[in-house]
């Protein structure tokens, strides 16, 4: 019960910054990616292992907002594709082991 409380907490949370985030509050694209992470280290049962590759998206869009890297919408793709390529070289080539290493911390 407690993991499903932080579960469904993390996917308010993660929905919240990206709609913070788009409105113009750049910085919220960190907390997005936290979130998501969580959400996926919680899920790694079932969909886990596919939304962590989200968390690169969101990690190269803060990465590039906060060093003044994106200024077009062309950039802002750009970095969500290179972010996507990032998300599924993690998801294809990465074990779930190396992906959800604190879920081994706490076990």
């Amino acid at each position: 019960m407690f993991f499903s409380l932080i579960l469904i907490l993390s996917l308010i949370l993660f929905i919240l910054s990206i709609s913070f985030a788009l409105k113009g509050k750049k910085r919220y694209y960190y907390l997005a990616a936290i979130a998501i992470y969580i959400f996926s280290l919680i899920a790694s049962w079932s969909i886990g292992q596919i939304t962590v590759g989200l968390t690169s998206i969101f990690l190269a869009l803060a990465i590039g907002y906060s060093l003044n890297l994106i200024k077009t919408r062309l950039q802002i793709t750009i970095c969500s594709g290179i972010g996507m390529l990032i998300g599924l070289f993690v998801v294809f080539f990465i074990d779930d082991a190396y992906l959800f290493f604190p879920l081994q911390l706490l076990s």
